[in-house]
C-alpha cells in the first residue's frame, strides 16, 4: 500500500463494474458454448476424419462443419485472451484517472509534516475499510473539480459532499462550519465518553472493570491503566477513542466543505499532539480505542463486533501499513487542554457529590 495506488474505495467500484461487464461477456461465451453443445456430434465426427485423413477430411467438410469448429474453438480462446487484457485496460484507467485526480486537487507526494498529521488516524482508516490513509479528504472527492472535468472519471468514483454533510448531521448534529468548531472545542473540553468512564469506574470500581475488560477482550490491567496518574502521564480515561472521532470529524468536515485546508490542519495538529502526549505508542492508543468502542456498543449484542474490532487492531499493527506510514508521532507545541490534564476531576467529583445526594434520598 503506497500513497498513490488505487484507492480500495475505487477498487471495489472497479470490482462492480467488471462483474457487470463481463458478465455480459461470460453470456457470449455461454452462447458460444451452447453453440458447440449443439454441434457435439458433427465435431466429434469432424475430429475423427481429420485423425484418420486430413487432406480428405478437410476437402469434404461443409460451411457449418468450419463454423461449428470456429464456435467451438477459435471464439472461445479469443474471449480468454480478451478477459484479462480487458481487466489490465480497465485497471490502468483507473490508475490515469486518479493520477489526473491528483493533479486537479494539486496532491503531490505528501511531506512528511502531512504524513504527521493523518499518522494516528491510519488505524482508524483500516479498521474502517474504503478510506484514504494519507490524503486530507477521507477519499475521492468530486468538490473543487469543474464539472466538465468530472466526465473525465469513467472507473473512478468521486464522492458528493452531501455524504459527509449527512453523516456529520446525524451523528453529531453538525450543519455547517460553527457547529463543527463547537463540536470540536467541546470534545477538547469534555471528550465525549471519556466522563461517562471515568464516572462508572469511580462508582463501581471492580465490578465495572472486570465486566468491561471481559467485554473488550483485554486485561484488567488495561482498564486500570486508563485511569492511573502514577505515571509522567495524565491518566488516559478514554480520550484515544474521543480524540480519533475528532480526527475523523475534521476529515469529514474538510471532505464535506465545512473547513478549508489550513483551518482542518490546523486541528489535526492539536489532535495529533494531544493523542501522542497522552499515548507513548500506538499499541496503548488502540487499546484505548478498543475501550472506547466498548463502552460505546456495551450491549451484549454487539460483543462481536467489539472482538471484530480488537482483531482488526491487531491485523494493522502486524501489517505494512505503519511502516510504510511511518513512526509514532512526537508531540510538538499543543499542551493538553485542562480536562486532559486534571483527568476531568472537577466533572467527577460533580458526579460523586450528585450520586451521594441521591444516595441519600433513597435511604431517608
Amino acid at each position: 500500500m503506497t500513497w498513490n495506488l488505487i484507492g480500495f474505495r475505487s477498487l471495489g467500484m472497479l470490482a462492480g463494474q467488471g462483474l457487470l461487464a463481463y458478465g455480459v461477456i461470460a453470456g457470449l461465451a455461454a452462447i458460444m458454448v451452447y453453440g458447440a453443445i449443439t454441434t457435439v456430434p458433427t465435431l466429434v465426427k469432424g475430429f475423427v476424419d481429420l485423425l484418420r485423413d486430413p487432406v480428405g477430411a478437410a476437402q469434404s467438410m461443409t460451411w457449418n462443419d468450419w463454423k461449428a469448429m470456429f464456435i467451438a474453438l477459435v471464439l472461445p480462446a479469443l474471449w480468454l485472451m480478451a478477459f484479462p487484457a480487458g481487466l489490465v485496460l480497465t485497471l490502468n484507467q483507473a490508475k490515469r484517472e486518479q493520477q489526473l485526480y491528483y493533479k486537479l486537487h494539486g496532491h503531490g507526494r505528501p511531506t512528511d509534516d502531512e504524513r504527521r498529521l493523518l499518522r494516528i488516524g491510519a488505524s482508524w482508516a483500516y479498521v474502517k475499510g474504503g478510506l484514504w490513509p494519507i490524503t486530507l479528504e477521507l477519499w475521492p472527492m468530486a468538490r473543487g473539480i469543474a464539472p466538465r472535468k468530472l466526465k473525465r472519471f469513467r472507473t473512478f468514483e468521486l464522492a458528493s459532499p452531501d455524504h459527509d454533510r449527512d453523516h456529520l448531521a446525524t451523528e453529531w448534529g453538525i450543519l455547517d462550519r460553527r457547529s463543527l468548531e463547537r463540536r470540536l472545542e467541546s470534545i477538547y473540553a469534555e471528550g465525549v465518553h471519556s466522563l461517562s468512564f471515568a464516572v462508572l469506574v469511580d462508582a463501581h470500581a471492580d465490578a465495572f472493570v472486570e465486566r468491561l475488560a471481559a467485554f473488550a477482550g483485554v486485561d484488567t490491567e488495561d482498564v486500570l491503566e486508563c485511569v492511573d496518574d502514577s505515571g509522567a502521564r495524565p491518566q488516559p480515561l478514554l480520550w484515544g477513542y474521543d480524540l480519533i472521532r475528532a480526527h475523523h470529524i475534521v476529515r469529514a468536515g474538510y471532505s464535506a466543505g465545512y473547513l478549508e485546508r489550513d483551518a482542518a490542519c490546523a486541528h489535526l495538529a492539536r489532535i495529533t499532539d494531544y493523542v501522542t502526549t497522552l499515548f507513548e505508542s500506538e499499541e496503548t492508543f488502540l487499546t484505548n480505542t478498543l475501550l472506547g468502542y466498548a463502552v460505546w456498543l456495551h450491549e451484549d449484542e454487539y460483543r462481536g463486533a467489539v472482538a471484530e474490532r480488537g482483531r482488526a487492531n491487531e491485523r494493522f499493527l502486524v501489517s505494512d501499513w505503519p511502516t510504510q506510514l511511518g513512526p509514532w508521532p512526537s508531540p510538538r507545541e499543543h499542551a493538553l487542554t485542562s480536562a486532559m490534564v486534571t483527568g476531568l476531576r472537577e466533572q467527577r467529583e460533580q458526579a460523586r457529590r450528585a450520586h451521594g445526594e441521591l444516595g441519600e434520598e433513597r435511604s431517608m
